[in-house]
């Protein structure tokens, strides 16, 4: 484009939006000549005028009095004056420059002021000849930029970073190597910006100096990654006096970002910091200062195995602060090595290792509190179950890590604890109780012959609700209790449960006849039990003897039910009252030897698939489900020792396993015991083992079931009904004043209800934010608590970026709810920042 074009089209938008054009053209380099540009006008209502040194009156006279619609072209071959000299000046502000040397082009194409670009555009000509760059440039640069803008703008373009942003720009730069000498975009920026200038851009961002220029990168890297360290450490004096920043917030903040960045850019930090932890030897550093020094730290793996250690150690040494370890444990879990999934592992193990640690209190708690078999079982059903639990869920997480060798001796010593200890304590009992021959059919607890008179007649007699009943073999009563709070997660039902107390012995046949409408239930030789006179081995006798009492009754294998499509389920079930769904994972995995060691893992698939058939239940529109079993289960993961192993009961044996035996003229072994004839439901003389014995002979030894301990005669009941969709915990800041005055900021919210089934966990993510920047931290936080309202206060710290915050200030602290996938804003609250120590 030609200097006469360009000029045509400046007049062009002036006269579109001022009516005329007044240009003034300061053409230092005489680039036109004045003739020449007289003519090219000459035909047109444009008047070109020569600027000299003493006409400045006259052209104020001809341009605003003598021609106020005529347009003028204002010509000088001398470069623009000061503004304090210009005479013209007032003219020259509402019309227009317009400018012909290279610079003026750069800067009418970036829409930048003048006066900002131009020492840019003459200081750094060659990154302003690349076409490309000042296309990515001009898309960059926001409106009335200065130059420091235009610099970070620049280096962005150069580096490749997605932003203009210092922390971004500079992510970029790290990304692309340490090594000076082969960093493509620092290459870039001492061929077309300057290295010195972006050091003096960047540096002082994050607070850090720099010494030498050998390595500059790999140092700032350095110095980053060691004050995310240092920020959270309280480590005095520090491990490194050399790697300093005046803003170590800052500096953790950049890290924990990176963090969140994509995959490959997340590994390259991942690299850098075991490089670092490498280099400097960081474990053996650590493990002479005192854990309370770095235990709130998250930059290298290592600390997370050296906290694993002392862990360990202290609960070995039972020198531990269990609550300590807890909030560490949840403090970690958070972390980005604590969600990897070996440490995540890790983490879960020693999670459950401290609950069940604080859970051995129970026992001593309880140990005499039982006055009656009845009580006995209650005390079980309120308390000694979470001991199950937490040893069940401990084994599971355990038994499914890779690499144990570091946990077997804890693991160990607290299995020896749980089947030498407590198994041997409940074993006692239920000895006492049985050498009595008070196992009475008293008590609070429902019987399981009961069931279905008490909890399913009365709904088929009052309601025409249809109703649903799961029956799970071996699912015991603690299992019962993980899926009622698993269920009790869903936002449209409401699940509760019962214990409830099976007949002995403790086995299938029995156990799923008490749960079928009966008067009277007998055996035969043949093991059959039957109730009034109907045989109940089989899914069509069960069928036929709830049909006897309810005509619309139906049974079915869950796994069948599970594999129809919604039309063929809408069809089996149309017109029925009564739906009965077995279901054979723990039991049928338990009672053969080479699986029985998988036992843990068919509880969790068990509970899977019942909440899986729950939901498809639910979207059938089922509004009353019960869930429960035959018997529950013992196991034992240690090898059962010869002193546990009594002889097998002889006699005319009807059915046995390795708990009991059914039958008449049965033999009594040492370790074995007849059962009261009030005790048995059926007409037959029961015998089973006493404690944890087994009688030997064929079967597993570690799964076992048809005694009387707790675990094998407390079952759960669960009731789950549709309701209208719970809503989440409401959640409230505690904090008095919302005034920030330290870059560490500690607020404490208040869950206002306990976790139930009509409310909800709420998952959060906040921050602190100012003019929509972040500038602080971001923690995500589950409000889940289910104490009283003394005990559902929580305290979270925040971590401030080091910056200058004016006294009075305010920022906000932005609470997102995390749901399904999606973030939505819950709270935001206004804090006043009063950062007095930034003044002295």
């Amino acid at each position: 484009m030609d200097l006469l074009q360009s000029l045509r089209e400046k007049i062009t938008q002036e006269k579109d939006s001022k009516q005329r054009a007044i240009l003034f053209w300061y053409d230092a380099s005489e680039q036109m000549d004045f003739t020449e540009l007289e003519q090219e006008f000459a035909p047109e209502e444009i008047e070109v005028r020569r600027i000299t040194q003493n006409n400045f009156f006259r052209l104020k006279y001809d341009i605003e009095i003598k021609h106020p619609q005529t347009s003028f072209v204002l010509y000088a071959s001398f470069p623009r004056p000061h503004d304090e000299k210009n005479y013209l000046l007032d003219i020259l502000l509402y019309g227009a420059e317009f400018k012909s040397d290279e610079v003026a082009m750069v800067v009418a194409e970036l829409q930048v002021d003048d006066q900002e670009i131009r020492p840019l555009v003459e200081r750094y000509a060659a990154f302003f000849k690349g076409k490309e760059r000042k296309h990515k440039l001009k898309r960059m640069l926001p409106a009335h930029s200065d130059q420091k803008t235009v610099e970070i703008a620049m280096l962005a373009v150069l580096s490749g970073s997605p932003s203009m942003t210092i922390p971004d720009l500079t992510k970029q730069l790290l990304h692309l190597g340490l090594d000076s000498a082969y960093n493509e975009g620092l290459k870039k920026v001492a061929k077309f910006f300057s290295l010195k200038r972006m050091w003096e851009l960047i540096l002082p961002h994050f607070g850090i100096v720099i010494e030498g220029d050998s390595s500059p990168l790999l140092e700032l890297m350095e110095s980053l990654i060691y004050q995310h360290f240092a920020s959270a450490a309280r480590i005095d004096p520090p491990l490194m006096e050399s790697l300093k920043s005046i803003l170590p917030n800052t500096c953790a903040l950049f890290i924990d970002d990176w963090f969140r960045e994509e995959k490959q850019k997340v590994e390259q930090l991942e690299g850098y910091i075991r490089d670092f932890e490498s280099k400097f030897r960081i474990p053996e550093q650590l493990r002479a200062k005192s854990l309370e020094g770095y235990d709130l730290t998250t930059t290298f793996p290592s600390i997370e195995g050296l906290l694993i250690e002392q862990m360990i150690e202290q609960i070995m040494h039972q020198t531990a602060d269990l609550s300590a370890w807890s909030e560490r444990i949840n403090y970690h879990r958070q972390s980005h090595w604590g969600k990897k999934e070996k440490l995540a592992g890790y983490y879960n193990v020693l999670s459950d290792v401290v609950k069940l640690t604080e859970l051995k209190t129970l026992l001593k708690k309880y140990a005499s509190n039982s006055a009656s078999w009845g009580n006995f079982l209650s005390l079980y059903a309120s308390e000694w179950y979470k001991i199950d639990q937490a040893y069940r869920h401990l084994m599971q997480n355990y038994w499914h890590l890779e690499q144990r060798e570091l946990l077997h001796p804890l693991i160990e010593q607290l299995t020896n604890w749980y089947e030498n200890v407590y198994l041997l304590h409940l074993a006692n009992q239920t000895n006492d109780w049985l050498s009595e021959g008070t196992i009475e059919h008293k008590g609070k607890i429902l019987k399981q012959e009961r069931f279905y008179t008490e909890q399913i007649r009365p709904i088929i007699n009052k309601e025409q609700t249809k109703i649903f009943v799961i029956i799970s073999d071996a699912l015991r009563y603690e299992v019962g209790q993980d899926l009622r709070e698993q269920l009790n997660q869903r936002i449209n039902g409401e699940a509760t449960i019962q214990p409830m107390q099976v007949s002995l012995p403790s086995y299938t046949q029995l156990g799923m006849a008490c749960l079928l409408p009966h008067r009277e239930m007998r055996i035969d030789e043949g093991g059959t039990v039957y109730v009034d006179g109907k045989s109940t081995r089989g899914l069509a006798n069960r069928e036929m003897v709830l049909q006897a009492h309810c005509p619309e009754s139906v049974s079915y294998r869950l796994g069948d039910f599970m594999d129809w499509s919604t039309s063929v389920a809408d069809e089996k079930f149309k017109r029925k009252r009564l739906v009965y769904l077995y279901h054979d994972v723990i039991d049928a995995t338990g009672d053969t030897t080479k699986t029985e060691r998988e036992t843990y893992d068919a509880v969790e698939r068990t509970i899977v698939v019942l909440k899986d058939a729950v939901d498809k239940l639910s979207r059938l529109q089922a509004k009353r489900i019960f869930i429960t079993s035959d018997h529950g289960f013992l196991f034992q993961y240690n090898k059962v020792e010869a002193d546990a192993k009594v002889k097998a009961v002889t006699g005319e044996i009807y059915d046995k396993n390795r708990r009991f035996a059914l039958g008449k003229g049965l033999t009594v072994p040492e370790g074995a015991i007849r059962l009261p004839v009030e005790a048995v439901s059926l007409n037959c003389e029961a015998v089973i083992a006493k404690g944890l014995n087994r009688f030997i002979g064929a079967g597993g030894l570690q799964f076992i079931h048809g005694g009387a301990m707790p675990q094998e005669v407390v079952i759960p009941l669960i009731d789950y009904r549709r309701t209208a969709d719970a809503e989440l915990v409401n959640v409230n800041l505690a904090t008095p004043d919302k005034i920030i005055t330290n870059y560490r900021q500690q607020v404490t919210f208040y869950q206002e209800q306990r976790i139930t089934s009509d409310v909800l966990p709420r998952q959060v993510k906040m921050a602190f934010y100012k003019d929509d920047e972040r500038i602080s931290n971001e923690v995500i936080y589950t409000f889940d608590l289910t104490g009283e309202a003394m005990e559902r206060n929580v305290s979270v710290v925040f971590t401030l970026a080091e910056s200058h915050y004016a006294l009075g200030e305010t920022c906000h602290l932005r609470i997102e709810t995390m749901r399904a996938g999606k973030v939505e804003l819950y709270r935001d609250e206004v804090f006043t920042l009063r950062m007095y120590q930034t003044l002295y």
